[in-house]
């Protein structure tokens, strides 16, 4: 379920959190040499170790969570939140702008 509303939020660009940003700054910053699910397992080992080098208990849930977090966003990112986004689209709903709503 977390993987599926980290794709939901991130799709439409409402906005992402720092840590989710930053997969996506190495696949921007190596001209998508690097993909974002590689960059993103990257991220996530990376910090699971840094966490373990300062004493966190690491479980069984944690490190499936780092190699699947990555490859998961990106299927339900594929599969699910850009086709919810394109059939939203095809409405051709203009949003009304701030300064002519009247209350």
């Amino acid at each position: 379920m977390q993987v599926w509303g980290v794709a939901l939020y991130i799709t439409p660009k409402l906005g992402m959190a720092p840590y989710d940003s930053l997969a996506f700054v190495i696949e921007r910053v190596s001209k998508q040499k690097i993909p974002f699910p590689i960059a993103r397992i990257t991220t996530d080992i990376s910090c699971v170790v840094i966490g373990f080098s300062f004493g966190a208990i690491v479980g069984v849930a944690t490190v499936i969570f780092a190699f699947f977090t990555g490859p998961l966003v990106q299927f339900f990112r594929t599969r699910v939140a850009e086709p919810l986004l394109k059939e939203k689209n095809t409405l051709h709903v203009k949003p009304v702008p701030a300064n002519k709503v009247r209350l």
